[in-house]
């Protein structure tokens, strides 16, 4: 006989991993307890030698991810043979007893949290079967499925501390949670409609003679009235079918939520969230429903059924997706859908009873996802939302709602990107490659503002929180950051940010005791080289908006040489710097950054004033003075401030919305371009005939001339922007249509980025940044560089925008720490 005592580390709570050691224990006649002690699981297990290696060697198939246990990661088995009390002679019983014991508390290990489930097939069936007794129960859950993170507030993973702490069970759900072979034995969310969180509905009472019929109606304050559990389902039901807007409260937060046909309802929600263009995302009932307006491939059908249960855009190619959605104000000028699939009972229940419903995030604009009940029955008393649709389990940790698409490359290899990283995918740690000494504070940057909590060798990325100009959005940051430092269990002293001067998150982090600064684009850089472990020599392209640079220039088009020989990265190449007035204004009106091209265009000679009729519009004369006598601008190398000023002055978009806008815009111009040529990406060559790169892109600075063109270590090489726009003007003005000048513009970009490369001699790639999101930019960029023979990597674990800096920080941290 043997007697171990096994230590299980990894994400090992709040998967049903207790239960499934209780059953396998059984199974092999072997005797002894397993409990939850902090964030891992003590095991004590007696049985014959072939039964305890059979034992350990099943739970070590645990972490090769092959859904044995779904969600569960066995990062590591620490095993000692023991002598257990009272078994010291070495018999065994016929049947031995294994139980499940009470959790304990451990704080000094690693802790791997789990991330909220999508419902399962089993509790989704239930959840459909007329008869069972939690048919169109709302909240079901399982072992195996159900809130998790967004609803804990400590470890060991239990009921006590959870949400749902002060739901008491029934006696029918405590027999199914102590019953070892039911499929919700030790689940923490277990419930029923006898025991559970019960469903609202919440309605103004301006004319309480609708609800007469209605029984179970309440009064909660004067002004409105209340409907619970199947009555609070079916006015929602009704209210959706009459083209309302409801505020549903799910697992992550609210959503707010119509039906897509409905113009009026489309434009009142605009109106209410201030979000005058970008698209709305939908929710469909089942991948088949959304082929029937969507291309899908094997790889968004995979993301979209996945765990977090993403937003996926995919493309339109079925002209009657008008028959279920009003497009111009559901999508606007977009040839893609943001498609999702039900992660939980309650979308479930509503898109079975009304079929695609656009289902975006519960908040206003520039606010963070709303959560509490209170705040949403505000927005129930205005003129924004007819209905609150809301259950009594509390969401400790809101978390929106996760985006992604489907890149296809040029070699059939299919990258997939993650947009916004946040429900289902927070809070899983991601491995840095290297060892942490201390806990470290990574403080990300101020838009889409993600930070990161560094312990040993884990990353843990917190959700989005939007812009930290808007203090809501702060202060929401801060509670998540409490939250997490304690469900973590790490205190750090040390903190990196980014070098921008004017960031609250630079503000934050030099509070700590110690404090490093990295600048932003290497940090987008790292972020690649750290999810792919990438070894030896890197060239580093971060094509962004906004980062501050080392010489106090707005930095964003950026080319960094890592050498195997110095790890740190030298910059080596950049857009040519313009000044650009107004500073963030230009990001926010794209015609203001065509302007301060054009008077950069005007005054090197590369256009005659007159060649474009914005130099006619009366804000030019102001823009090209400042810009002469560097009257409130700044040196800048922006890649996304080109992307804008080249939408402008092709007349596909001048002013924003929305941050992206333009870019989206002059993207889909180009692909509509390729559509209707019916080329694929990169092999239309017979462009304008000003489309050499090297004709004028490509330059390189005086003091880089005779340089080792390996290293460029005599100076950097730049890109002139401006000239590159010229001669898009210069076509337009001779006939050439709009869409077709937008491909070009994205692929001479592309060719000049593989010009340089062409130059430096790196076998490996790595690209970043905000404008890495284009999937045409990315396409082109890809197709170029492997033609060359060049490796290419980007980011796809985190978002090659702002919500992956953390991620670059912890890797730039630790090559500092490291003397690299």
């Amino acid at each position: 006989m043997r007697s171990c005592l096994i230590r299980v580390f990894g994400l090992v709570q709040g998967v049903g991993f207790r239960p499934y050691v209780a059953r396998l224990a059984t199974e092999l006649h072997i005797g002894g307890d397993v409990c939850n002690s902090g964030g891992i699981v003590h095991i004590n297990a007696y049985g014959s030698n072939e039964a305890m290696e059979e034992f350990l060697h099943r739970l070590s198939l645990l972490s090769e991810g092959n859904g044995i246990l779904p969600g569960s990661v066995v990062a590591d088995l620490v095993t000692e043979d023991v002598s257990l009390p009272g078994k010291e002679d070495g018999c065994m019983e016929e049947q031995p007893v294994f139980v499940i014991k009470k959790s304990t508390e451990e704080s000094d290990v690693k802790r791997m949290l789990p991330v909220d489930f999508c419902t399962c097939r089993d509790c989704e069936r239930q959840l459909r079967e007329p008869g069972n007794r939690r048919y169109r129960y709302p909240l079901i859950s399982c072992a195996s499925c159900g809130p998790r993170f967004s609803i804990m507030t400590d470890v060991p993973y239990d009921r006590e501390h959870t949400s749902l702490k002060n739901f008491e069970l029934c006696d029918r759900c405590r027999a199914e949670y102590e019953a070892l072979t039911d499929p919700r034995c030790f689940a923490q969310t277990i419930g029923c409609p006898d025991c559970g969180p019960k469903l609202h509905a919440t309605v103004r009472a301006k004319d309480r003679s609708e609800f007469e019929t209605i029984a179970n109606a309440e009064a909660v304050v004067a002004d409105f009235l209340r409907l619970s559990g199947e009555d609070a389902l079916s006015i929602a039901v009704s209210y959706l079918k009459e083209g309302k807007i409801l505020a549903v409260k799910d697992v992550g937060g609210y959503h707010f939520v119509f039906d897509p046909r409905n113009k009026e309802a489309a434009q009142r929600l605009r109106a209410f969230k201030n979000r005058e263009q970008k698209p709305f995302a939908v929710i469909f009932p089942d991948v088949e429903a959304i082929r029937r307006v969507c291309s899908v491939s094997k790889e968004e059908e995979e993301l979209l059924k996945s765990n977090p249960r993403p937003i996926v855009l995919v493309d339109i190619n079925n002209i009657t997706v008008n028959d279920i959605m009003s497009t111009e104000s559901i999508l606007s000028f977009s040839k893609r859908i943001g498609a999702m699939l039900p992660s939980n009972p309650i979308q479930i229940l509503l898109t079975d009873a009304c079929g695609p419903l656009v289902m975006t995030s519960g908040n206003r604009g520039g606010e963070p996802l709303e959560a509490k009940d209170e705040i949403m029955l505000t927005y129930l008393s205005g003129h924004g939302i007819d209905l609150v649709l809301s259950h009594e389990r509390e969401i400790l940790s809101p978390l929106d709602d996760g985006v992604c698409q489907v890149v296809k490359l040029s070699d059939g290899k299919v990258v997939k990107q993650i947009l916004r990283r946040a429900r289902g995918y927070v809070p899983e740690g991601i491995a840095l490659g290297g060892m942490l000494s201390e806990d470290v504070f990574f403080a990300g940057g101020d838009l889409k503002a993600v930070f990161g909590l560094g312990t040993k060798d884990r990353l843990y990325l917190s959700g989005h929180f939007g812009d930290l100009e808007e203090e809501a959005c702060i202060r929401r940051r801060k509670e998540m950051k409490e939250r997490m430092e304690g469900l973590l269990n790490v205190q750090p002293q040390t903190a990196v940010c980014d070098l921008h001067p004017s960031y609250r998150s630079v503000e934050e982090a030099k509070k700590y005791e110690t404090c490093y600064q990295v600048q932003h684009h290497m940090a987008h850089i790292g972020s690649v080289i750290a999810e792919h472990d990438l070894k030896g020599d890197v060239l580093g392209i971060a094509f962004d908006g906004t980062g501050y640079g080392t010489d106090g220039a707005i930095w964003g088009s950026e080319f960094f040489l890592r050498s195997k020989d110095a790890p740190s990265m030298k910059r080596i190449g950049h857009l040519a710097y313009i000044p650009l007035v107004g500073g963030d204004a230009c990001a926010r009106t794209p015609k203001l950054s065509a302007l301060c091209f054009l008077a950069d265009a005007a005054g090197r000679g590369l256009l005659k004033v007159g060649e474009h009729e914005l130099y006619s519009d009366p804000q030019y004369a102001v823009v090209a003075l400042a810009a002469s006598k560097g009257i409130n601008c700044m040196p800048s190398s922006s890649m996304g401030r080109l992307f804008d000023a080249a939408a402008a002055l092709l007349g596909i978009c001048q002013f924003s919305t929305f941050e992206g806008e333009a870019p989206m815009r002059l993207q889909q111009a180009a692909e509509t371009y390729l559509e209707k040529a019916g080329a694929e990406i990169g092999s239309l060559k017979d462009m304008p005939a000003t489309a050499g790169a090297d004709r004028y892109l490509v330059q390189m600075s005086e003091d880089a001339k005779g340089a080792d063109e390996k290293t460029a270590s005599g100076g950097v090489y730049t890109i002139d922007g401006a000239a590159l726009l010229s001669d898009l003007i210069r076509e337009k003005n001779a006939g050439i249509e709009e869409d077709a000048l937008a491909y070009a513009f994205h692929e001479r970009i592309s060719q000049t980025a593989a010009a340089i490369c062409d130059r430096i001699k790196v076998g490996q790639v790595a690209l970043s940044g905000g404008c890495m999101q284009n999937r045409l930019l990315l396409q082109l960029m890809y197709k170029e560089l492997t033609a060359r023979g060049i490796r290419v990597y980007t980011n796809e674990a985190v978002p090659a925008g702002d919500g992956g800096l953390a991620l670059g920080q912890a890797y730039l941290y630790l090559q500092r720490k490291n003397g690299q």
